[in-house]
């Protein structure tokens, strides 16, 4: 878990073993040009769970079951470089381990990121289970998203309850 202020640096040609979790803080990043891999440690790689001023930079996220990435009830949040490859296990056909969840947070800046994933690549919510709120202020721009099997690539959707507005996907591309 993160604390207000800290970066969680993943330097080049390291491989991290385990996940980030950080509830309730302000000015903290996940950065570098590294490995997190959170295969079989836990269902979310990346969690950031009402913060603001969050930030995802450089680093490759591998994961294989549920949300990969979940930035819930969150503002100002900026991802870029990011890439993510989550895969299924033999136990698990894929479903529900999305690429990244925005869900109930404003004023969020996704840029230059690249998702593979069985199920949802990038996508916008506004309501699952406890977490809910507005979203607002969303731009996804020169993305790349691979969703195999099921889901879609760029979602504004199934689970709303809040207002959503000003989400914008540009020069994104969807592989299949």
């Amino acid at each position: 878990s993160l604390k207000d202020g800290q970066t969680l640096l993943v330097e080049g040609g390291a491989v991290c073993k385990g996940t980030v979790k950080t509830v309730d803080a302000s000015n903290v990043s996940v950065e570098g040009y590294g490995i997190l891999d959170s295969r079989g440690v836990e269902a979310r790689g990346i969690t950031f769970d009402k913060c603001s001023n969050v930030r995802i930079d450089g680093v490759t996220l591998l994961n294989n079951v549920n949300w990969s990435t979940f930035i819930s009830q969150s503002s100002d949040v900026e991802i870029s470089n990011y890439k993510v490859v989550a895969t299924a296990t033999e136990k698990n056909n894929g479903n529900e381990n999305d690429v990244l969840d925005i869900l109930g947070c404003t004023d969020v800046s996704v840029k230059g990121c690249f998702g593979y994933c069985h199920d949802d690549v990038f996508c916008i919510k506004s309501h699952k289970w406890s977490y809910q709120g507005e979203v607002r202020n969303v731009v996804f721009d020169d993305c790349i998203a691979w969703n195999y099997l099921s889901g879609n690539s760029f979602v504004i959707g199934a689970e709303l309850n809040q207002n959503v507005s000003d989400v914008t996907y540009r020069n994104c591309v969807s592989i299949h």
